[in-house]
């Protein structure tokens, strides 16, 4: 597939191209900003790549394939900062610490003596 992209590693003779300075925290990096029609153009580009992938992009959902002792995680839908891991057939609720999934800690449920008629 052919496109008509304008590319340039270097500033084209006549001087189009005008230098300006990003700064990223403590670091500035003085780049070339390119003409408008060559921004144009890769916006043009990038469009027409969003237009060919437009029907994978918008397909709900992802395919996550279930393996034994691989757990999964997400999110507390009733618990907003906690997390569900579901590692063969059993959920947890945790949340993260320090990089490592910690498991809530519940009270012992007090048994009730059972009543009898």
């Amino acid at each position: 597939m052919e496109t008509d992209i304008k590319k340039s590693n270097l500033p084209p003779s006549g001087g189009e191209w005008e230098p300006v300075s990003v700064s990223f925290g403590a670091v500035t990096v003085q780049v070339a900003r390119p003409p408008e029609s060559v921004r144009r153009a890769n916006i043009e580009a990038g469009q027409a790549a969003l237009q060919r992938g437009k029907s994978a992009l918008v397909k709900p959902g992802v395919k996550l394939t279930r393996q034994k002792g691989i757990p999964l995680y997400f999110g507390c839908e009733d618990r907003p900062g906690w997390m569900v891991r579901e590692l063969d057939g059993k959920k947890t609720v945790g949340r993260f610490m320090s990089g490592r999934f910690v498991a809530e800690k519940r009270a012992t449920p007090t048994k009730k003596p059972s009543a009898k008629n």
